[in-house]
């Protein structure tokens, strides 16, 4: 919604989650003017996935003869309306319905690139995600993520972060996965980017026995990497503190 005047007016049309029970709005982030919205989906299926989870970024912004020209895709209910919906890589645009197509020189909610999905079932991918100021990178927690260790032994639920950036037209992951320490850790319970989005916090609130646990990382433009930076923020061990829970 926008403020106007004395009153909140909607702006473009409702933005609908893709499936029963995709639980769409699990989170959400705004970029700082407002025109771009991240949406995740925590229990949606993608690529027969079940609840792995996905992100949906929005902008909001005219729809041109250019999109026109290209066949820009259209919907407003919760399925994509098409034939081939798995393979369906066109641009979502929310109109009125799924009977209405859009008008050059309108400005509608159109996604930004295609669906940010999780990988493995039960994920729940997106349970929170972080924006950077423009809304050109992502952060996507994933603290129900099982990584695989060394020994390729899994550590239940230990989670996962990874950062996306919108280059040609898609978002494409920055740096590698930044993995949780230990068994049940739920690193990536809370996250946060910096401005600029080379920074990142995450927080691991049932890490250290239950104390939790908050780790910043600084993105390495020369490897490509997110490394560490300073030392692990620890709770007090306070048992069952769960310090981390919501970081900022």
């Amino acid at each position: 919604y926008d403020l106007g005047g004395n009153e909140w007016i909607q702006k473009g049309f409702d933005i609908a989650g893709e499936a029963t029970d995709d639980e769409s709005g699990q989170d959400i982030k705004l970029n700082k003017v407002g025109n771009v919205i991240a949406i995740s989906s925590i229990l949606n299926d993608p690529d027969g996935q079940s609840k792995a989870g996905h992100v949906r970024v929005y902008e909001f912004k005219e729809y041109t003869q250019y999109d026109e020209d290209n066949d820009i895709y259209y919907y407003s209910s919760r399925l994509r309306d098409t034939e081939d919906d798995a393979t369906q890589t066109k641009p979502i645009i929310i109109t009125e319905n799924v009977t209405t197509e859009p008008v050059v020189g309108n400005y509608y909610w159109i996604q930004k690139g295609e669906d940010i999905n999780g990988e493995i079932k039960f994920d729940r991918s997106g349970f929170n995600i972080a924006m950077n100021i423009d809304g050109s990178r992502i952060a996507v927690g994933e603290p129900y993520f099982d990584p695989i260790d060394d020994l390729g032994s899994k550590k239940n639920q230990g989670g996962r972060v990874r950062v996306y950036e919108y280059s040609n037209n898609d978002w494409v992951q920055k740096g590698g996965d930044i993995n949780g320490v230990d068994t049940n850790d739920y690193f990536g319970y809370s996250i946060d980017l910096n401005e600029i989005g080379d920074y990142i916090g995450v927080g691991a609130y049932r890490g250290l026995s239950n104390d939790g646990y908050v780790k910043i990382f600084k993105y390495n433009f020369d490897t490509d990497e997110w490394e560490l930076f300073g030392s692990m923020i620890s709770g007090e061990s306070a048992s069952g503190q769960r310090f981390g829970t919501s970081i900022s």
